[in-house]
């Protein structure tokens, strides 16, 4: 008989734990008090526009280095692509795009 388990909320780490958990053959639910799953990455839209709750990227050490993702995705069997992007975040306000650069002085040319 295959035991049940219990995971209370479905953020990137109870999702997490659930999926490596049934991959262990254990029996999983996942409860969740919103109304979707995603937790800190999660998102929500008023009107047309769509807004990210917390954090819309997952960081590591760059493409070829350490990333902690892939060594869950490696266990769950799953593979992840790491994309290093130009631009740490952007908005857009007003009709202009305002870019965040994770260089100071391109993110102050840009402002």
């Amino acid at each position: 008989m295959k035991k049940k388990i219990a995971v209370i909320g479905a953020g990137l780490s109870g999702l997490a734990a659930a999926a490596l958990l049934a991959k262990r053959g254990f029996l999983v639910n996942v409860y969740e008090h919103a109304v979707q799953p995603g937790g800190s990455s999660g998102a929500f839209k008023r009107g047309t526009a769509i807004f990210d709750v917390g954090s819309a990227m997952m960081f590591g050490f760059g493409p070829t280095g350490f990333n902690p993702h892939s060594l869950l995705f490696n266990e769950i069997e799953e593979s992840i692509a790491v994309i290093e992007h130009s631009s740490m975040y952007r908005i857009h306000f007003a009709g202009q795009e305002v870019v965040f650069h994770a260089d100071v002085e391109s993110f102050l040319q840009a402002l």
